[in-house]
Order: structure tokens, then C-alpha cells, then sequence
């Protein structure tokens, strides 16, 4: 599913607190969107031991079906946005040609490649795009007239609580086998006018270095997240 899918109820909360405002499914893969951020789930399997297999085997008298004969591990990273509004008005854009259903008919939804939360800092919106072709996810910061770069600030978050790790201009977030790669940030002053910017990492806070900017003056951030 190249898209991501309005939750109109059909996907309980995260944990039983945090609500899934959009979602999109990759192989093993359940990308969420949350009101500050994603929340990013990874399957991994390996083969069970032997004598798990056939101590099962003798317990169960029946032929194993394919997936039976792996043990699951069930990985998370979140990309949380700190002290931004949790009430950003939120735009849809660039929706699919059909709909997704989930049984009843009012959890019927519809998919999207393009979410915009407009003034989740103030005059700063983020956009979060899906690839429709090869899934990959790209985010974006929109600085506007009177914005201050200052206050995006970002943390991932695992059950490992490992820092992310900045090698060659290349955010790297673990949490094994699971990691993520941020790659390719740049930033634009106008639409042909590239600014030189640079993660910046402290207290396991991430937020970025622009050179000669000045405080109110637009810019756009654009790196790209992708599971390595």
C-alpha cells in the first residue's frame, strides 16, 4: 500500500493512548501518523530452533502451515515532533483513485500520498509525502514569513533508547535488526536558491543548523527517511 489511509476507526490507538491519524502498511511494515509525528513498526522473522519445531510438531499431531515454522520479533522507532501543537489543521492531498474497506461500511477510507499539519510550530508546517511507486517517505519542514527554525525539535524513540548515530550528513536511528536512515537534507531559501544546513544533535534532541539564517525569514527542510 503506496498511500496513507485516514483512519475512520478502524485501527485502535497506539498502546491504548496515542491515536493513529493515518496509516500505511509496507511488507512487514505499519508506518503511522500521530498528531506530533510516526510511530514506525518492523516484523522480522527467523526460523525457529529444530527441537522448537518438532517438540511443537509432537504437541499439535498436524502438519505445521509455513508461517508456523518462524519465530516473530516486533520492532518500533517514533519520530516524535516536541512541544508542537497537537492540534494542526490537517490537509489531505493527492488522493488515490479508490478506497480501502474494513468490513462496515463507515470505516470505508481513502488513501493519501501527501498530509500537510499547517502551523504545527508557528508558521511552520510539516508535510509527510509517500512515493506511489517505490513507498519511500519524505518529510518536510515549510518555513514561513515570521518562522523561527529554532523551535523544531526532534527525537526518535525506541525501546532501546539509543541515540541516532550522524555519519557523512546521514542520520542513522537503531533499534536491531530495525534502523532507519534520514539521508539527503537540504534546505532552500527560494524554489533555486540552496542554503548549506546541518543536523544539529544534543541530549538526543535533533534540530538543524542553517549558516546566515535569520530568524523569520522562509525556508524550506527536506530529507528523506527510509528503512536500511
Amino acid at each position: 500500500i503506496t498511500s496513507f489511509i485516514e483512519n475512520n476507526g478502524q485501527w485502535p490507538k497506539i498502546n491504548s493512548k496515542t491515536p493513529i491519524l493515518f496509516q500505511t502498511e509496507q511488507d512487514d511494515q505499519f508506518i503511522s501518523l500521530t498528531t506530533d509525528g510516526f510511530y514506525w513498526e518492523a516484523y522480522f522473522r527467523k526460523l525457529k530452533h529444530k527441537n522448537k519445531l518438532e517438540h511443537e510438531s509432537e504437541l499439535e499431531h498436524e502438519k505445521k502451515e509455513e508461517e508456523s515454522k518462524f519465530d516473530y520479533t516486533k520492532k518500533f522507532i517514533q519520530f516524535k515532533l516536541l512541544n508542537c501543537n497537537k492540534n494542526p489543521k490537517i490537509i489531505k492531498l493527492n488522493k488515490t483513485n479508490f478506497y480501502f474497506t474494513y468490513g462496515d461500511k463507515e470505516l470505508t477510507s481513502w488513501g493519501y500520498h501527501k498530509i500537510i499539519y499547517q502551523n504545527i510550530y508557528p508558521n511552520i508546517d510539516w508535510i509527510i509525502q509517500i512515493d506511489s511507486i517505490d513507498g519511500n517517505i519524505k518529510y518536510s519542514f515549510d518555513l514561513h514569513q515570521n518562522s523561527d527554525v529554532n523551535n523544531i525539535q526532534i527525537q526518535y524513540l525506541s525501546d532501546n533508547n539509543k541515540k541516532p548515530q550522524l555519519i557523512e550528513k546521514k542520520l542513522y536511528i537503531e533499534n536491531l535488526p530495525f534502523l532507519l536512515e534520514e539521508s539527503g537534507l537540504s534546505a532552500y531559501k527560494t524554489e533555486n536558491n540552496p542554503t548549506q544546513i546541518n543536523y544539529k544533535i544534543k541530549k538526543n534532541k535533533i534540530s538543524f543548523l542553517i549558516p546566515n539564517y535569520k530568524i523569520g525569514e522562509p525556508v524550506f527542510i527536506d530529507p528523506w527517511v527510509q528503512k536500511v
